[in-house]
């Protein structure tokens, strides 16, 4: 899903998976048109998916570029006479298969979106299906690298192992390794709107994969029907000022897993105590001596139990399964931690491994502009603790990644380009990945963005069970109707109710870091921002967004203010003592 995730090992923190387990619900009505089928060759793949090879050029830029493979998968509409078009979906990640994730979901849309689409998925350039990059040959040995360096030994190990990394990257991936950034995924996703026969394109992105669709509304918006962008990006954002508000979110997440705990009296809060202190026990005791994991090929070290809890920390589903994980791991029992964590890397049964861990790190270090100063990040780390004391360290230095790939950085930038349609943004208030401000950012760099706000917990949220959200998404790909810009849907089916007012600017300012001392001569100084209103995965907004100027944006709604009303005051605080910079996760 990123979606861009903290990862609790070094390299490893920049792969934000963001794809979820999601729900069948709701349901809704509208006009229809049919639209052209397209030429594309597709194959039967397994009843009832059908699935095709799309050839794009791998420089666009250079006409005479020799051409690469994206693989596509599709489940046809089921009423041929009311089609409109094809439906293409993308999960998040970067990195993440959007083949294997348009087989999973495609029967989770209600009736009326399966009659009238064909859901179609595709592997961006280099993952799996696709023309892949492959060089995560010790994926294990980076997960479970010391997940928060503090000393001078942890820095240096964890450095060696993110250069060997980066170093096998760029041999392996040539002069492809150039050409895997968000810029050219946008393209190729216009190739595949052509491909399918469709005047404009109909797309739901979550996570990272509403980074996708805000560039393709700011770069072709007259090609746009429909996005829906779940879980949106900030596109103002550097990298560690990204980093440092999704700390926060998913210190938030780690408030409402120990709420939770606490109101069900669970064993974790016995004593008076919080629920995370339970695994940040394990962590230590792992790093002195790993927790058998019987029946699996390795124990549990430092770096699978934080990288597990993360995992679980995504929706509130998860949390009784990681408090079962800290019971059986103080009993010596640490397997389910190892499960989490080789979902979280994308292990397959066969014990292989996808390719998004490399593939999130090719992404994201092609989006943005990251420090060359390796020194940076030890800083950052410090920095990161006083407005996330309990997982600040762990997510950065995940940046170090970035620093020493062997390719420079193709900054994305939305320019806030008019012409597209309304586009719906689908914001959570306690999202951990993708913190609600990012949906208020992504609003206001959207000319025709339309913010439907849920009240919630948890990862993105349409298709999840939530079918006062799902009443809305659905009704605007099936007629383009949309909700008062800032309605409100809580965790029912009622329908969404309207905010007295917009919800206004971020109120999470953004830790600031000293500038470099000994950048590179080609070192990106992350203090400088890139173009206004620019964004991508993890998050980037040079300062707190500017003051509304218009009296729908004066106020932020009171049941979400509330909520976050703590933290700004923290971050206001810090923002006094900090400096911002980059880094390199995702959703």
């Amino acid at each position: 899903m990123v979606r861009r995730l903290p990862r609790s090992s070094a390299l490893a923190a920049a792969l934000l998976l963001s794809v979820t387990v999601f729900a069948l619900v709701a349901n809704g009505r509208g006009q229809t048109h049919v639209s052209a089928q397209g030429n594309l060759p597709w194959v039967e793949c397994g009843a009832p998916y059908q699935c095709a090879t799309l050839r794009v050029p791998l420089d666009y830029a250079n006409a005479n570029s020799r051409t690469i493979e994206l693989a596509l998968v599709r489940t046809p509409a089921r009423d041929p006479s009311k089609r409109v078009g094809s439906l293409l979906v993308n999960p998040g990640g970067p990195g993440a298969s959007g083949v294997d994730f348009a087989r999973s979901i495609a029967t989770a849309f209600p009736v009326e979106i399966r009659d009238r689409f064909d859901i179609v998925g595709f592997d961006p350039r280099g993952v799996a299906g696709s023309t892949p990059l492959l060089c995560h040959d010790k994926i294990q040995q980076l997960a479970a690298s010391e997940p928060e360096p503090s000393n001078d030994d942890q820095w240096a190990e964890v450095t060696r192992i993110t250069r060997d990394f980066a170093t096998l990257c760029g041999q392996r991936g040539g002069d492809m390794l150039a050409h895997l950034g968000s810029l050219d995924v946008v393209r190729d996703m216009d190739r595949i709107r052509e491909a399918v026969g469709d005047e404009k394109l109909t797309y739901v992105g979550f996570s990272y994969g509403t980074l996708l669709g805000e560039l393709y509304a700011d770069r072709f918006p007259t090609r746009v029907r429909a996005l829906v962008l779940d879980g949106p990006i900030d596109p103002g954002l550097t990298a560690d000022e990204a980093t440092a508000q999704q700390a926060i979110g998913f210190e938030r997440a780690i408030d409402g897993f120990d709420a939770s705990c606490k109101q069900r009296s669970c064993p974790l809060s016995e004593g008076g105590k919080d629920a995370w202190s339970a695994i940040k026990d394990l962590v230590d005791q792992a790093r002195t001596r790993p927790i058998p994991a019987p029946g699996l090929d390795r124990p549990a070290g430092p770096g699978e139990v934080l990288l597990g809890a993360f995992q679980a920390l995504y929706r509130p589903f998860s949390w009784r399964a990681l408090e079962r994980a800290v019971a059986e791991a103080r009993n010596g029992d640490a397997s389910t931690f190892v499960r989490l964590a080789d979902a979280y890397l994308g292990r397959q049964s066969d014990g292989s491994y996808a390719n998004q861990l490399e593939m999130n790190a090719a992404v994201n270090c092609l989006d943005y502009e990251y420090s060359r100063d390796l020194t940076h990040y030890r800083a950052l780390a410090d920095e990161l603790v006083k407005v996330a004391p309990r997982i600040g360290r762990s997510m950065a230095s995940g940046g170090l990644g970035c620093a020493l790939w062997p390719v420079a950085s193709q900054p994305v930038d939305v320019t806030g380009a008019t012409g597209a349609p309304p586009v719906l943004i689908v914001g959570t208030t306690n999202d951990p990945a993708t913190p609600f401000e990012w949906a208020l950012a992504a609003r206001k760099a959207i000319p025709s963005g339309v913010l439907l706000t849920h009240e919630g917990d948890g990862h993105t949220v349409y298709l999840s069970g939530v079918r006062c959200v799902d009443d809305v998404v659905n009704a605007y790909l099936l007629n383009g109707a949309t909700p008062q810009d800032g309605s409100i849907c809580g965790n029912n089916a009622d329908p969404p109710r309207a905010a007295p007012t917009v919800p206004a600017q971020a109120i999470v300012a953004t830790p600031t870091l000293p500038s470099d001392r000994n950048p590179s001569p080609n070192a990106s100084t992350t203090s400088t921002p890139r173009a206004p209103a620019t964004g991508t995965g993890p998050a980037q907004s040079v300062a707190p967004s500017p003051t509304p100027d218009t009296t729908m944006e004066r106020g932020i709604e009171t049941s979400i203010g509330l909520r976050l009303l703590a933290v700004a005051v923290l971050a206001t605080i810090v923002a006094l003592i900090v400096v911002t910079r980059r880094r390199m996760m995702r959703f």
